[in-house]
């Protein structure tokens, strides 16, 4: 069986890494020739017909389905797609891409299909004065790795992106994802490389994104689940502990560990820019009153139990093995989405001041026990244990050492190959002592439970760590310090300070913002504007009504991406009466069209402008 798995994932790895180029890269060293793309092109062809021929289709697209469910969609051409593209065009030899316009359609509707790359993930090359003039290739890949929101962020807030700035920070990802403290703690990075546009730009994107967005998979799901946990702008109803600085930066340490383990768990999967247990009898306890993001668990454990009825044990060779396991796989999931649904209930009831019921009541009583047996062993039972998806109560006391190299930077500012790669992980948990009011009597009463831990670290030469190499480092006593902004809530044994903490800033017992943003200001005007459609799959128009305040002044229309890149200058013509009309194919200024996302248009009229936002779905 090990050696099965191995093979498994040395297959998924080549075919998810595995480029077929459908159109040149931008900043490859040495640049592909046209003949060269032609090649590939036709090769992306032949590999389609044997899938056909072959009967393999079906398989792909089975396990395709699969991990889109649980990871995300391809970023690249999928196989599927592919043979969509072929059908729309009457390619049935891959010889007659040897016709250059019928190339040029097959690399067109191939882009439209979806096989331009958002995330970089290969080395390619940038002038250091050039910004954004590297473009990954529109490719095809038999089974391509996933796009993850988390992914496009990091990549997003680097070289060529932003100036000199090579290596990103995972406090960039929890800001675009709503955490408004975390701009704090960038701030020394922010006023050195000069990319708070780039976070404004992909804050916005977050901002923009559907329900459907955050539910497309099981990942985005969690990602949503991690959000969250970002503290509310007002929180004056919040139990005093959850009012200072110290719980915020221990909900932040929370977010960061959970999303290490996240990309932990789809190493194989996700496509890269380049927490343990502890158990204790709880006689009384209190829930963290944040009842969103236990909705948010009991609908990923849902998810994904939907997911698993995809699977049909009658066609697996061990039938009765094959059923035991997804029978036990699918109890589990149903523990966890009756417990959090109660656990959100629960929530709502301590923000409202209200005692538990003897039902809730027996919930956290029965939280977790420790039981002995044989000689000196011992196991947990209880409600907790059952939480713990994919891990054994005889395992939930062990520390979970997980590490994910998330990034890599191949170069430094001056050229010169460096090759480090950054790391996220987790190790053995801390132990949080938090002093609450109790809602049944109102009295203060100390609880204390498990925080995961949360580490950050940087390696030399594309020095990739596995989880037992972290694990060494954790028993040779070479962890890497903890982030400073942990030590304002993180005790030693002893109880004192683990270091000097970098501290969030709240005014006392918090009723100002968090996060003293600087932004630009854009007039807004009187202006009713918009696009028809709008989701846009193939052409939109902008319509404008001008106010007689601003009649007879001049009206632009600037296309943008989410992140601040200029697309295009929209021509608005008069059609009388105030009225200005635009039309936009969803092309770039160069003609080729655009990937699917949100996009900006900044309408200029006269010394004034504002900002409207539309979205690309093909």
């Amino acid at each position: 069986p090990d050696k099965g798995l191995s093979g498994y994932f040395q297959a998924m790895m080549w075919l998810g890494r595995t480029e077929i180029f459908i159109t040149k890269p931008e900043g490859a060293d040495p640049e592909p020739t046209d003949e060269d793309i032609k090649r590939q092109c036709m090769l992306a062809v032949t590999l389609a017909k044997l899938a056909q021929n072959s009967g393999a289709v079906e398989y792909f697209n089975s396990i395709d389905k699969l991990i889109t469910k649980f990871v995300g969609a391809q970023d690249n051409l999928s196989l599927a797609k592919l043979i969509g593209v072929n059908s729309t065009l009457t390619i049935t030899s891959p010889d007659q891409l040897r016709d250059d316009a019928l190339q040029k359609q097959f690399q067109d509707e191939s882009i439209k299909q979806g096989a331009q790359q958002q995330i970089l993930s290969q080395l390619l090359w940038a002038d250091a004065f050039k910004l954004n003039s590297i473009k990954p290739a529109a490719a095809f890949m038999l089974m391509g790795q996933r796009f993850i929101f988390d992914s496009y962020i990091l990549g997003n807030v680097v070289f060529d992106k932003v100036g000199s700035r090579m290596m990103p920070s995972p406090l960039d990802a929890m800001f675009v994802l709503g955490n408004d403290a975390s701009i704090q703690l960038l701030q020394p990075e922010i006023e050195k490389y000069e990319y708070a546009k780039n976070l404004a730009g992909l804050r916005y994107l977050s901002n923009s994104q559907t329900k459907d967005f955050w539910e497309e998979s099981l990942y985005s799901t969690w990602l949503s689940g991690i959000r969250s946990l970002n503290p509310p702008k007002d929180r004056t109803g919040l139990p005093r502990f959850m009012q200072t600085g110290a719980w915020w930066q221990k909900s932040l340490n929370t977010q960061l560990g959970s999303w290490a383990e996240l990309r932990h768990d789809n190493l194989l999967y996700a496509k890269q820019s380049y927490t343990g247990g502890n158990m204790c009898f709880y006689p009384k306890g209190y829930v963290e009153p944040m009842p969103e993001l236990y909705t948010t668990i009991a609908r990923f454990s849902m998810g994904m139990k939907t997911a698993l009825q995809g699977i049909a044990a009658d066609t697996m060779i061990f039938k009765r093995y094959y059923t035991i396991i997804l029978d036990t796989m699918r109890a589990r999931l149903d523990h966890i989405t009756t417990t959090c649904t109660t656990l959100s209930s629960m929530a709502e009831k301590e923000l409202r001041s209200e005692p538990f019921n003897s039902q809730e009541q027996s919930l956290i009583a029965n939280w977790a026990k420790e039981v002995s047996y044989g000689c000196g062993n011992r196991t947990f039972r209880g409600n907790y244990p059952m939480m713990l998806y994919g891990v054994s109560e005889d395992e939930m006391m062990e520390a979970n050492f997980v590490v994910a190299d998330v990034h890599t930077q191949p170069t430094d500012y001056g050229g010169t190959i460096v090759g480090k790669v950054l790391h996220v992980g987790t190790s053995k948990v801390n132990m949080a002592l938090v002093i609450a009011e109790d809602p049944s009597d109102s009295c203060s009463t100390a609880y204390i439970g498990p925080v995961g831990s949360y580490y950050e670290h940087i390696t030399d030469k594309f020095k990739r760590l596995t989880d037992e190499d972290w694990k060494t480092m954790y028993t040779q006593k070479k962890m890497p310090a903890r982030p400073a902004w942990v030590f304002s809530y993180l005790a030693s044994d002893s109880g004192n300070t683990t270091g000097d903490p970098q501290t969030l800033v709240l005014g006392g017992i918090a009723q100002q913002p968090i996060l003293p943003v600087k932004t630009p200001v854009i007039p807004v005007l009187s202006v009713q504007a918009s696009f028809t459609p709008n989701p846009i799959s193939s052409s939109t128009t902008l319509t404008v009504d001008v106010p007689p305040a601003l009649s007879g002044k001049n009206v632009t229309a600037t296309m943008y991406s989410a992140t601040g890149e200029f697309i295009r200058e929209l021509s608005c013509t008069s059609t009388g009466g105030g009225k200005y009309t635009a039309q936009w194919d969803g092309t770039s200024s160069s003609g080729t069209s655009v990937a699917s996302g949100a996009y900006l248009v900044r309408i200029t009229i006269g010394e004034t402008s504002a900002i409207l936002h539309c979205t690309v779905a093909r």
